[in-house]
């Protein structure tokens, strides 16, 4: 019972899998939001040399530079928004596409520029900076710094081109498909919750109930018998006997249908002067039809002794023939 209280349908697991989905989806549409405030503020850092203060005196100063920094970062994502759109008309379009693309580099160059300012001069990557050039070779230490002021700018150009789109269409389609699975599976699963009660309810019939017992009872009868006889194992090296079947070949016998007579061919005078006697007339392409061959199946016993098939018995010859032979000398 403990178990089937903890039980996880698989509706319950698929939603859990697209709900955890659906956040990613989620973290990648505001992630162009996200870097442009955070590299909004290491460009006003840098604009205003490090002074970033919210007193009465500097707090003008502070917030025209913060409108700066994130006038640079929306102007990199809406350039390179523009190049991805000119590149996906076609080829014609794209020289048209370097325009927005160079005014896109440049603005993360500037970006870039102002995060590695803030990267290298101001105390709040101190300790971080420090740690990895302890650990790290200098070049390394190097490219970590470049690294924490170009991520940001880069990153925010690669997303202006790489659409999210297909993402959330991705997630919309394979969610689909795990909807569907589980709809099937628990459609089984709840039919087959039904066959047990259904075969529980079944179980209690008192037919069912006697026709176990006589099948127990002719099960320990057997068991009982292949003891006397000697095999304790019950029946489990015996073999069943193969019904052995008996082979036999039928055939049908056939009466044979009445053909029409062959027509005659002309024969020659046997003899100079003598009459060529009547032929009947000879019809091109005559064809005649046979009748349906007739009889019954009768058993034959294949193997037996040979049947004695009497000889042919001999053909007489007609007048015209023994005429013939005369002539011949024959």
């Amino acid at each position: 019972m403990a178990v089937e209280k903890f039980k996880v349908n698989l509706r319950s697991m698929i939603g859990i899998h697209q709900n955890r989905e659906r956040f990613d989806v989620l973290l990648t549409v505001v992630l162009p939001l996200f870097l442009m405030v955070v590299s909004s503020y290491t460009n006003a850092w840098a604009f205003t040399g490090g002074h970033l203060a919210l007193d009465s005196a500097e707090i003008a100063n502070t917030l025209i530079a913060t409108f700066k920094g994130l006038f640079v970062e929306a102007l990199v994502f809406c350039f390179f928004r523009f190049v991805k759109i000119l590149c996906s008309l076609g080829w014609r379009y794209t020289i048209a596409a370097l325009v927005p693309f160079l005014v896109g580099l440049f603005g993360v160059v500037v970006s870039a520029g102002c995060g590695l300012a803030w990267a290298a001069k101001s105390g709040e990557m101190n300790f971080l900076v420090g740690a990895v050039s302890t650990y790290m070779s200098p070049s390394l230490a190097n490219v970590f710094k470049a690294g924490m002021g170009m991520l940001f700018p880069v990153a925010l150009a690669v997303l202006a081109v790489y659409d999210p789109k297909h993402m959330i269409k991705e997630h919309m389609e394979s969610g689909s498909e795990l909807a569907v699975m589980a709809m099937k599976v628990e459609n089984a699963e709840h039919h087959q919750n039904m066959l047990r009660e259904a075969q529980k309810v079944a179980n209690q019939d008192q037919s069912i109930k006697e026709a176990y017992k006589r099948m127990a009872a002719n099960n320990a009868q057997q068991a009982v018998t292949y003891a006397e006889q000697g095999d304790y194992s019950f029946g489990l090296k015996t073999e069943p006997l193969q019904p052995s079947a008996r082979h036999q070949s039928s055939v049908t016998r056939i009466t044979p249908a009445v053909a029409a007579p062959a027509l005659a061919a002309p024969q020659a005078p046997p003899f100079p002067g003598l009459p060529v006697p009547n032929q009947p007339t000879i019809i091109p392409g005559q064809v005649t039809q046979n009748a349906p061959f007739t009889g019954t199946t009768q058993q034959l016993n294949v193997g037996g002794p040979p049947v004695a098939i009497p000889p042919a018995p001999p053909q007489k010859q007609g007048l015209f023939g023994q005429l013939a032979n005369w002539a011949a000398g024959n």
